[in-house]
């Protein structure tokens, strides 16, 4: 009875332990079937691709070969699968290549609906996985790794099972077509179980018998961002609160028209309500976010000091052709300013303090021409809100400068003509990304001018500022993507971006660099979580992406490729058509053989023992 109580706990023990496996340098090659649609006679009939996947050591390229040839659709798809395997491995893929090769034998309509397997054989292919022949999967690829809708889904069901399978894994709530119930027709007509999935992760676990599981990563506050944060925080304060007063004063003093005074103190006051919010923010220590308050009401009050120094000019031009003229005075001054600055810098934090600045006072530069246009055009009300933007804009970049040097990270010596492979990589990137909204219908028109922002900045060798504005705009456009692939699971969403963001802030730290936007933005999409769950969601993606820059940025400046941050734990599941009965079979083997062992043990101590007890009698 003994033996087989210790036989029970040490087999619940044996199908719990989880195993560690470390991601291959050069993985195995793996084998897909992949469903797809063929039109034929005006008529649609599914047809099975093979679809064949290699990861191993590189520069981060994606080959791709493909018999017939696919459409773009098919490129973009692999892009964005690579970045959903970089979350769920918790990997820098731009440290391995992917061989991808896509062969069938009829001229396939095309489409990005071997996304997910492509994220899933890339994994396999890391983590040197088998996966279950009989197990085909359909379904496009979403940047957060949920898998998205597809069309033909009866007609593929019918390839697969054609083609030997037993399983076949559909997107999420596309079992039913019509009055179709395709799980009771497919089981009915050929003998095959469709599976409804919504993510990668648990279409793995019906392919490769494999669950992975990635620890929740808590980001701990760094003591010297606090301090600096705090104080910018507490300097846009005070500096709001001084232009309110003064602007009251002048207001009360003037000889504005009634009208015109009663429009300046309505907007005032709104402004002052505001800054109760930012110094709540502020009272909570969550100084990055009570600095971007405070950035905010800044500017509208600069729109106020500025209509009133028109106003009070009776609506003269020269008072915005003035002021156009010395912020492009100041914006000079700045530009050359980050210059100088750039050969004082001594760490990768500095790096990015550099980018942020000189992010913000180029994007002042530009808002100048939209300025100036408006201004000839007579559209002086838009003129005057360019004129705050510009002005706010060019003090942020002057805050920003002003903590250089100011992190204890390791020392370096940077050339910034090093970000320009990064930059041109990034561009590629960014094109693929945008191609992929484009797929899936998501607005992009503000990302291909962002874009064309970036390549100017390169052509003119500002390689840091194209870099932040690159990430900004991948950022924003992953955003996008991300709220096309949300099923009312926001909560869910919202905890996977802010691992996500923590597990690539540690990757960082643990390089010895300091992610300062990354921290900021963290903090900014934790304080919104309650409040405020889309832009909770986008601050944590630019977190995310901003701390993954600072690993990159540690790579160019050491020169090498570092190690995979961490070894993923998985563990068997008790799946049907999986290998787990495998390792169920071994389980018991093992407890069998300890648990005689045991057994043992204890039948020779009890004879001892009664032996001793006997001869002290």
């Amino acid at each position: 009875m003994k033996m087989n109580k210790a036989l029970v706990i040490f087999f619940v023990f044996l199908i719990n332990i989880k195993i560690a496996i470390a991601i291959e340098k050069d993985g195995n090659l793996v084998t897909l079937l992949v469903p797809a649609i063929e039109r034929v006679n005006d008529t649609e009939r599914g047809v099975m691709a093979i679809l064949q996947i290699y990861a191993k050591e590189g520069n981060g390229h994606i080959f791709i070969d493909t018999m017939p040839l696919t459409e773009i659709d098919t490129q973009t798809s692999a892009r964005i699968a690579r970045e959903v395997v970089s979350s769920i491995l918790d990997l820098d893929m731009s440290n391995y290549d992917l061989f991808i090769v896509i062969r069938s034998d009829s001229p396939a309509v095309g489409g990005p609906s071997a996304g997910a397997a492509i994220a899933i054989g890339t994994i396999a292919s890391l983590l040197n996985l088998s996966l279950n022949p009989r197990v085909i999967i359909t379904g496009t690829i979403n940047i957060d790794g949920t898998i998205g809708s597809v069309g033909g889904i009866l007609e593929k069901a019918r390839a697969a099972a054609e083609h030997n399978a037993t399983i076949f894994l559909i997107p999420y709530g596309q079992s039913k077509i019509q009055d179709i119930d395709i799980k009771e027709y497919a089981k009915l007509k050929w003998n095959l179980t469709v599976i409804e999935v919504k993510d990668v992760v648990e279409a793995l676990k019906y392919m490769s018998g494999y669950e992975i599981r990635l620890k929740d990563i808590e980001v701990k506050e760094k003591e010297d961002l606090r301090k600096i944060m705090k104080g910018i925080a507490e300097n846009f304060m005070k500096d709001i609160e001084k232009r309110i007063v003064n602007l009251e004063n002048k207001i009360n003093y003037s000889r504005i028209s009634y009208s015109e005074e009663k429009y300046l103190k309505e907007l005032l006051e709104s402004i002052k309500k505001r800054i109760e919010e930012a110094k709540k923010y502020y009272e909570d220590k969550a100084y990055y976010t009570a600095s971007s308050y405070f950035l905010g009401v800044g500017i509208d009050l600069a729109y106020l000091e500025n209509l009133f120094e028109f106003y009070k000019e009776g609506k003269k031009e020269w008072v915005i052709e003035n002021n156009l003229n010395s912020l492009e005075e100041k914006i000079r001054n700045q530009i050359n300013k980050i210059e100088d600055v750039k050969n004082e810098i001594d760490s990768i934090t500095d790096v990015e303090i550099i980018s942020i600045a000189e992010d913000r006072i180029i994007d002042a530069k530009n808002t100048l021409r939209e300025a100036w246009k408006n201004y000839y055009n007579y559209n002086y009300d838009e003129a005057i809100r360019n004129i705050a933007y510009i002005s706010e804009r060019e003090k942020t970049s002057e805050a920003w400068l002003s903590i250089i040097n100011n992190f204890t990270d390791e020392k370096i010596n940077f050339d910034f003509s090093e970000l320009e492979g990064l930059c041109k990589n990034k561009i590629s990137e960014l094109i693929s990304f945008i191609g992929y909204g484009d797929v899936l219908g998501v607005e992009t028109s503000k990302a291909k001018e962002s874009l064309s922002i970036a390549q100017r900045n390169l052509n003119e060798k500002k390689y840091s500022a194209a870099l932040f504005n690159l990430i900004t705009t991948k950022s924003e456009i992953e955003f996008a993507l991300t709220l096309k692939s949300i099923r009312n699971d926001t909560k869910e969403i919202i905890k996977k971006v802010k691992n996500d963001a923590a597990r690539s802030i540690r990757n960082a730290e643990t390089l010895n660099v300091s992610p300062i936007l990354a921290l900021s933005y963290y903090e900014y999409g934790e304080k919104l979580e309650n409040t405020n769950s889309m832009a909770s969601i986008q601050y944590f993606i630019y977190s995310k992406n901003y701390a993954k820059n600072a690993v990159e940025l540690s790579n160019i400046v050491r020169g090498e490729t570092p190690k995979p941050y961490s070894k993923i734990e998985i563990k068997p599941v008790n799946l049907e058509e999986t290998s787990c009965k495998l390792y169920l079979a071994i389980g018991i083997m093992i407890g069998i053989v300890l648990a005689i062992i045991i057994s043992i043990l204890i039948f020779v101590v009890r004879v001892r023992f009664k032996i001793k007890k006997k001869r002290t009698k």
